[in-house]
């Protein structure tokens, strides 16, 4: 029996981790009253899949606040949520459990990050990159590809290691989209580079054969080419969107690079100024990149006014950006294969929205909601139409029991998550 004891313990030690990792770790009564989002027009079908991550506060309570996330359901407070769901966000397991369920086996032991993954009715696709330190903290490591590809009609799977070609040369690598097509697996990462004492950012596309998990070919579609001062900084990230884990013509990134320049009309203050904003799509099924600028959106980048990240969607071969004004929501379609800037749409606001609402561009809608909502706050939500700036739903938060909870509140709204 004394052979067995370590065993026994880790083994009463994993089945406690995982009792806790999907309990419960608090109840209602810990924390503030319940809200809903009632429908003031339209149809409620729009807001069925979303969740409002917010700030509850009461204020005449100072430091009473209490994170939680609202749906048309109701309120679920951080601390009713699982571990599983503190851990890796509320929206995780809406996919990875379903995958985890139907394919247990091929789940194990895959990080639930949705960017690593890729489904469609033939496959289902993981790719991760795992490291190892090969110096001090903070020197290079060692990278190489996670690769699982299972085909679904056979149930077989290709599993593969490999190392990322010039893997030592990365300070940082991150999986930011997975693709298939044409028998290929295309695997979009961030690679970060130090660079006389600067870390510099690359976006790369690795090839893989899905027949046999072959690393064929690591190609650069961004890069920065010039070294940048210490007072310039440059934003390289790529704007699909990690939920979207299937079929995507076009894999779009953003490129910005800022400089902090002293504003000799405000006390000298210094300020962030754009010296360059462009975009490069690369087309999946043919890996033709284009670097273009889009003239129209340039004047509210250099003005402070970002319309990205999440204020961008990519919808087959069309790119749609929303900007804030200050009569509306101006909401612009490019075309990616031609190039081309296909229209603009305007979303009315009115007055009481504040002038920072919550902006994000999703399924063809784009949703508005002001971020900070009071006992008379009028409209809350607005979602309109990307392309004809329709407005197919307006509606407000409130408290499901408003005679149990008769003193002021703030609510904040800090993201809008689709699940």
């Amino acid at each position: 029996m004394k052979r067995y004891w370590k065993l026994i313990i880790l083994t009463a030690a994993v089945i406690l981790i995982l009792g806790l990792f999907y309990t419960k770790t608090g109840t209602a009564n810990d924390n503030g009253p319940s809200f809903t989002i009632k429908k003031i027009q339209g149809n409620e079908e729009e807001i069925s899949n979303i969740l409002l991550d917010a700030n509850y506060h009461q204020s005449r309570t100072a430091g009473s606040g209490h994170s939680l996330q609202i749906s048309a359901e109701g309120t679920k407070y951080f601390n009713e949520q699982s571990i599983a769901e503190q851990l890796f966000g509320f929206g995780w397991d809406r996919q990875i459990e379903r995958w985890q369920k139907e394919y247990r086996s091929y789940m194990r032991g895959k990080w639930p990050s949705l960017s690593s993954f890729f489904e469609n009715g033939k496959f289902l696709a993981y790719a991760d990159v795992n490291y190892n330190f090969t110096g001090p903290i903070g020197s290079s490591r060692d990278f190489t590809f996670d690769i699982d590809i299972l085909h679904k009609e056979t149930g077989g799977r290709v599993k593969r290691e490999t190392e990322v070609p010039n893997r030592n040369q990365y300070y940082s690598m991150s999986v930011e989209n997975v693709q298939v097509t044409d028998n290929v697996l295309k695997v979009f990462t961030s690679n970060q580079v130090e660079h006389q004492g600067n870390h510099e950012i690359e976006i790369h596309v690795y090839t893989f054969d899905i027949q046999t998990g072959e690393l064929l070919d690591d190609k650069i579609i961004i890069e920065e080419k010039e070294s940048l001062d210490a007072n310039q900084w440059a934003e390289i990230m790529i704007l699909n969107k990690h939920e979207h884990i299937g079929e995507e013509e076009y894999v779009l990134a953003k490129v910005l690079n800022v400089e902090h320049v002293q504003d000799a009309e405000n006390s000298g203050d210094y300020v962030e100024q754009v010296q360059q904003l462009y975009f490069v799509s690369y087309n999946v099924e043919t890996g033709e990149i284009k670097q273009f600028e889009i003239p129209e959106i340039k004047p509210f980048a250099a003005a402070g006014i970002s319309p990205i990240p999440d204020k961008a969607q990519i919808s087959g071969s069309t790119v749609y950006f929303a900007i804030f004004t200050t009569d509306g929501i101006d909401v612009y379609s490019y075309s990616l294969e031609t190039n081309s800037l296909q229209g603009s749409q305007k979303v009315p606001l009115e007055k009481s929205f504040s002038d920072s609402p919550v902006i994000k561009v999703a399924h063809e809608r784009i949703y508005i909601v002001e971020w900070i909502n009071k006992r008379d706050t009028d409209k809350s939500i607005i979602v309109a139409d990307v392309e004809s700036g329709e407005i197919v739903y307006s509606g407000r938060i409130e408290l499901q029991e408003p005679e149990a909870h008769s003193g002021e509140y703030e609510l904040y709204i800090h993201d809008i998550i689709f699940n």
